[in-house]
């Protein structure tokens, strides 16, 4: 009891430095929890099984270079969607991103990349309003929202963005999305690319799906 005692007396900056320690301790419990599952369903394909098809890829766009050729991530998401649809996985492909600040138009670009590799031109639907994570899944819903035979959904991205894709494409309608990913690793997503993707999920799980934009 004696010790019980004193430990009540703690001064309040005690208190708060235990208590910070504590909160501090299950952050990084949680964060790795996280991060784990993050990777797991990321590195997860449903159609590994090649008895499984969607209606539609949507490849998330990603950085155009200099010479306005599809970056080694975003070729290794685009070659994903190839194999994907030779093997009679997908029927449509959407390619969606934004214009970067040297004027390329990501979708556009992803666009004529596929067709050059193979895809027939009428398979491809391009979106270059996909801005962000959740603008591409508004204006996916958007583009059809009148096909209601197009309900199974296949986003082509990085492996530790799989996670929040699927749940925006979830918070805008789509209830069965699967994952694919682009067979592209760096060092950076070790300090950079997963930490983001680990905050910006929590913020867009608290997100409701935005207006589309419209073309």
């Amino acid at each position: 009891m004696p010790a019980l005692s004193k430990a009540l007396v703690l001064p309040p900056l005690r208190w708060f430095l235990a208590l910070l320690k504590v909160v501090l301790v299950l952050l990084l419990i949680g964060s790795i929890a996280h991060i784990g599952w993050m990777l797991w369903d990321g590195f997860t394909e449903e159609l590994d099984n090649e008895s499984l098809k969607a209606h539609v890829a949507v490849v998330f766009g990603n950085e155009i270079m200099p010479d306005g050729k599809p970056s080694a991530r975003l070729k290794a998401r685009l070659d994903r969607a190839i194999e994907l649809y030779e093997n009679a996985q997908v029927e449509t492909i959407i390619v969606s991103g934004g214009v970067d600040d040297e004027g390329h138009d990501e979708a556009t670009i992803m666009g004529r990349y596929l067709v050059r590799n193979g895809i027939p031109k009428e398979v491809v639907e391009v979106d270059s309003l996909g801005d962000n994570t959740f603008l591409t899944a508004a204006n996916v819903k958007r583009m059809l929202q009148y096909r209601t035979s197009h309900r199974l959904i296949v986003v082509i991205t990085s492996y530790h963005h799989i996670l929040r894709a699927k749940l925006a494409l979830k918070k805008c309608g789509f209830n069965v999305v699967y994952g694919a990913y682009g067979r592209y690793f760096e060092w950076r997503d070790i300090w950079y690319s997963i930490p983001k993707e680990l905050v910006a999920y929590y913020r867009y799980l608290n997100g409701e799906c935005p207006d589309a934009v419209r073309f």
